[in-house]
């Protein structure tokens, strides 16, 4: 047997004691991390153990010897089951600490610690009592059937403990090397200790001074690496539920990690692991993988990849995310499956460009027949007066209109990449100038300059304009005669009303405004009911019978082609008022005179 002098013994447990207590208090300090309460509780039954443990050693009455005995053990019976709480919750299985679990580990440990405070009057704990010089806490006992449940009920739980602390470190990555060897010393200090005492190689039982290491190691992987935070737990959780492929490499490109998606994606296994990339990677890929500095999309043979037993074309997204830190040296290679995403995006390339021709052909066929038709109106004019003739001229002039918003809509959608310093009110009032405005006045504050495609913002000033005279007499009776149109109600009285409102029967202002980012444009016409503000960009919504529903989606697509926003409000006057916002000024002082149409 190993024996220990007593003095060495007495400072082992005051160190142990030191040690305890800093522990619960830096543990007290950071509680509200993941655990914090846990080691709180650990490293005071600790103290509570080492204390009472140099104190016993001390005594000389064998009366108080025998009560400190009795009272050493509340730390004995707390510390495992601390142990094994802060086990549980550090390990990320909290959801396994229910009140009847916690329940149940109190009250076996206070049935144990009950057993030993009436052990007088039973002998269920100690069969017997002893009291002698030759050990460190001067009483040597004889064990009863209680104390033999306490020892497989301690067992149990370090066991447990131990085994879910090794499992966590031994399945963290190598990133987390530090954080393992902590925990691995904090696991292994408590069994180096107290199995030597419990198979009596040793008479002085060092538990209490182990456990406080354990303590310490816990606290360092704890705090000084913040793991309460997020745990490597927690980490490894979100790494494996990452639905790309990731793919951790050391510094000669092996393989330290990879997530399930990363595996599925190339059809391997952990025996990969400690590998090179190249011999994982298809090769396909792999011989463009050095020509990526921070990402790109390869093509590759479906076939090489073996994602399944059909030949076609996959696109991969990868980006390369190097690691550079002291300890560390490799890099991260995301890898994601853009196929449905590139083959959707072809698809609606596809589309636009068949509509775009579908337009340009409709617009050509149709204008044709159309110009046939306006030149025998023409002549049918010199030849006769005919109140029928006005009418089939508007019919013309409608189909020349729709034909031109027809073909704006199919073009319009697309994102402006290009854009070009243009000065607002240039833009401005060019359009107002080639707007059929008749009656309607123009207030302006309106300058600066702006990022714009100068083309589009012209016709987006166009149709806002035109809106705003056509729809926006102050007529009183305007709105009313509105709501009959909408309602189906085109008697000739009616629609006489309202062919007079629409076009100019009495003069509409309109107010265009510079915003702090953007511009607005208003009239001071009847407005636009609350409740139809969303429908008055909707494809062929309009509430004239000549108008052709296509003027405000232009806009919008023209206003969404920038990344602006568009809104539709009240103005001062209670007439219609466009907001468009998002708008990238230039500076006073970068400002260049700009040449404009």
């Amino acid at each position: 047997m190993i024996y220990i002098p007593e003095q060495l013994y007495v400072l082992a447990l005051v160190v142990a004691t030191m040690l305890g207590g800093w522990v619960a208090i830096r543990a007290w300090t950071n509680r509200e991390t993941r655990g914090g309460f846990a080691l709180v509780a650990m490293a005071g039954a600790t103290v509570w153990w080492a204390t009472g443990t140099a104190v016993l050693v001390l005594a000389t009455t064998p009366t108080v010897e025998f009560r400190l005995l009795q009272l050493n053990y509340v730390g004995m019976v707390s510390a495992p089951i601390t142990f094994f709480v802060l086990s549980v919750q550090y390990t990320g299985n909290g959801q396994y600490l229910t009140r009847d679990t916690v329940g149940t580990l109190l009250a076996v440990g206070g049935g144990i610690l009950g057993f030993i405070w009436t052990n007088a009057q039973h002998s269920l704990y100690w069969a017997d009592i002893e009291y002698a010089t030759g050990v460190p806490a001067g009483i040597t006992t004889t064990p009863g059937p209680v104390f033999w449940v306490f020892v497989i009920f301690t067992y149990l739980l370090l066991l447990a403990g131990s085994v879910l602390f090794i499992r966590y470190a031994m399945s963290a990555p190598h990133l987390y090397r530090n954080q393992m060897i902590a925990i691995l010393v904090a696991v292994g200090v408590p069994w180096a200790a107290n199995v030597p005492h419990a198979l009596q190689f040793m008479d002085a039982d060092l538990t209490p001074v182990a456990l406080s290491i354990t303590t310490a190691s816990l606290s360092v992987a704890m705090f000084r690496y913040r793991l309460t935070d997020l745990s490597p737990v927690t980490l490894r959780s979100v790494f494996e539920s990452i639905s790309t492929g990731v793919y951790v490499l050391g510094a000669d490109e092996r393989i330290v990690d990879m997530n399930p998606a990363g595996k599925q994606m190339f059809g391997v296994t952990d025996a990969v692991l400690g590998k090179q990339l190249a011999e994982v990677m298809p090769a396909s890929v792999y011989d463009q993988f050095d020509d990526i500095d921070d990402r790109d999309i390869l093509t590759v043979d479906d076939s090489i990849v073996r994602l399944d037993e059909s030949v076609e074309t996959h696109y991969f997204d990868i980006q390369r995310s190097p690691i550079n830190s002291s300890r560390e040296k490799g890099e991260i290679v995301v890898v994601n499956d853009v196929t449905e995403q590139k083959r959707q995006q072809q698809q609606l390339e596809a589309q636009k460009e068949r509509l775009e021709e579908f337009a340009s052909v409709v617009s050509h066929d149709l204008r044709n027949p159309l110009n046939v038709a306006s030149g025998h109106l023409a002549l049918a004019r010199d030849e006769t007066e005919n109140e029928h003739l006005d009418q089939t001229g508007e019919a013309l002039e409608r189909m020349e209109t729709l034909i031109d918003d027809l073909l704006t809509l199919a073009r319009e959608g697309r994102q402006i990449t290009d854009t070009e310093v243009v000065t607002l009110e240039t833009v401005l009032s060019a359009a107002w100038s080639t707007v059929d405005t008749r009656s309607a006045s123009l207030e302006t504050d309106l300058d600066g300059q702006i990022h714009a495609d100068g083309s589009r913002l012209h016709q987006l000033f166009e149709n806002l304009i035109r809106n705003a005279v056509e729809h926006g007499s102050t007529s009183p009776e305007s709105q009313a005669r509105q709501d009959a149109v909408e309602h189906g109600s085109t008697s000739p009285e009616s629609q006489a009303s309202q062919d007079a409102v629409e076009h100019g029967g009495e003069s509409v202002t309109v107010t265009v405004e510079r915003q702090a980012d953007g511009f607005s444009v208003a009239d001071d016409g009847p407005g636009i009911p609350e409740e139809r503000r969303e429908k008055v960009f909707e494809t062929g919504y309009s509430t004239s019978d000549s108008g052709t529903g296509f003027g405000l989606r232009i806009v919008e697509q023209i206003v969404d082609a920038h990344g602006w926003e568009i809104q539709v409000t009240e103005s001062a006057s209670g007439g219609a008022r466009f907001e468009i916002t998002g708008v990238e000024f230039v500076d006073r002082e970068q400002a260049v005179p700009v040449a404009e149409d």
